[in-house]
Formats: structure tokens, C-alpha cells, sequence
């Protein structure tokens, strides 16, 4: 199986379980190019530890969830974004970031009712 397939199955069972629900609020953007600032989070370590953010899932934690394959989540306000990411440097960034805030952009696109972002840039949220 696909990388970016196991990402939406995933991020697609994350939404159904009801642990985590994507709200109407991405649905009227779904196609165009976004700039969203949230927080990364690894869905594995959000799944097994069941918090999130700096503080409470530490910074390494995450990041060593991703590097075994957990994909990656975006999370804005309430929803939560998977991220789907091509590029080998731009993945590396969003690791190193991951449990902290970040600005992305990219493409929203929806599958199953579940919000994918394709990601174009990563920052450090200022």
C-alpha cells in the first residue's frame, strides 16, 4: 500500500472512530490553494497518548511517530487536515516542527468527507 493511500485510510478511520471530526468550515475552500497556521500533530501518538500540542505530547515523540510512518495531521481551530507531502525536504521540515505551530500552504482536497491538504511550503509559525 501507497504512502499517501495509507495516510487517507488512516486519516479516514481517525474521522470515522469519532475521535477526531472535521467540521463544515474547509468544505466551501475544497480546491483552492490555502496559508493555514495550526499545529502538527502525528496521528499515531495522537491515537495511542490521546492529547496533543507542546507540553503534552512531547516534541520527539511525534517526531519519532512520523519517522515509523504515522502520517501527519494539521490541525486549524477543529479541523484536522491530513497531510499529504511529496516532497523529501518539505517532510523533513514538517518533522522537525511536528508537536509546534506552523504556517502551510497548499491545495485542500477531500476524500471520504476527510480534508487533505497537499502541502507547497512549511514554515515555523511566528
Amino acid at each position: 500500500m501507497g504512502a499517501r493511500l495509507r495516510w487517507v485510510v488512516a486519516g479516514t478511520l481517525l474521522v470515522s472512530m469519532g475521535s477526531v471530526r472535521p467540521s463544515e468550515g474547509y468544505s466551501n475552500r475544497v480546491g483552492e490553494e490555502q496559508t493555514l497556521a495550526g499545529e502538527v500533530v502525528a496521528l499515531w501518538c495522537f491515537l495511542r497518548e490521546g492529547s496533543f500540542g507542546t507540553g503534552r505530547l512531547n516534541n520527539t515523540k511525534q517526531i519519532n511517530c512520523i519517522r515509523l510512518g504515522s502520517p501527519i495531521l494539521i490541525k486549524v481551530g477543529e479541523i484536522y487536515y491530513t497531510a499529504l507531502v511529496e516532497e523529501p525536504a518539505l517532510k523533513n521540515r514538517l518533522t522537525a516542527l511536528a508537536g509546534g505551530q506552523v504556517t502551510v500552504r497548499g491545495k485542500v482536497v477531500e476524500q471520504n468527507g476527510q480534508p487533505l491538504l497537499a502541502i507547497s511550503y512549511v514554515a515555523r509559525a511566528k
